[in-house]
């Protein structure tokens, strides 16, 4: 077999199992849920990756003008790099926007760094429906009150 034949192959196959390996790992959260709580709350939020690179983030949030808790739903663009996922501001309908909160990948942890502090939340992988999840969350600490 000619030289140049099998360098040809190797730099094909090389180009092969270089982009099969990104893609597997860009691919490692494309439907997968996670559930999150912090130290006051037992179910806070979740994330929904629903593609290979868009992740929609659910949070229970307080409507002040109501006075009653509500779940907020947003659409973010999401990149893994190293052991973190990286968490944009916008969707991609608004290209993505800087990235400002992240979950490392083998703890779960999930931070947004603010101006004064750190928000943090604990995750944990979840089959369920995470909207349907904080529902009854927000259920039943209305009737606790």
């Amino acid at each position: 077999m000619d030289v140049s034949i099998v360098k040809q192959f190797e730099k094909i196959l090389i180009f092969f199992i270089l982009f099969f390996s990104v893609s597997l790992h860009a691919n490692e959260f494309q439907n997968k849920k996670l559930l999150c709580h912090t130290k006051n709350f037992g179910i806070k939020g979740g994330f929904d990756f629903v593609a290979n690179n868009e992740v929609i983030r659910l949070n229970i949030l307080l409507d002040l003008d109501n006075n009653k808790e509500v779940i907020k739903k947003t659409n973010h663009c999401y990149s893994i790099i190293g052991d973190n996922i990286s968490l944009s501001r916008k969707g991609l309908s608004e290209s993505c926007g800087r990235y400002n909160s992240f979950i490392n990948i083998k703890s779960l942890e999930y931070s947004m760094p603010m101006n004064d502090y750190l928000l943090v939340a604990q995750c944990k992988y979840f089959t369920l429906s995470i909207e349907k999840e904080l529902r009854k969350a927000i259920k039943s600490r209305s009737l606790k009150n």
